[in-house]
């Protein structure tokens, strides 16, 4: 699924809610071989943020790549991916 401007800001938004409350469900819903669920808590300057910003993006575009490889499909997966602040500091 791939979001377009003119899906609205609000689709998006309770898209991303939705998903992210899935993947929460999915730690006491799915068996741990059928999930994959990791986090990093890191302290990050605004250059780093931005690097690592663009790389998940870039991840994003490959995993979409790898997954149009093969035509047999199996189960229908969501993958997300968060970077967030949790200081009070904004830039």
């Amino acid at each position: 699924i791939s979001s377009s401007p003119e899906m609205g800001i609000l689709a998006v938004y309770n898209f991303h809610r939705e998903m992210i409350q899935k993947a929460g469900e999915s730690i006491e819903k799915s068996l741990a071989e059928h999930r994959d669920i990791s986090g990093l808590t890191l302290a990050l300057s605004k250059k780093q943020f931005e690097k690592i910003r663009l790389r998940l993006n870039e991840m994003r575009r490959e995993i979409h790549e790898l997954s149009c490889e093969e035509s047999d499909k199996e189960a229908v997966y969501q993958v997300n991916f968060q970077l967030f602040n949790l200081s009070e500091v904004l830039w």
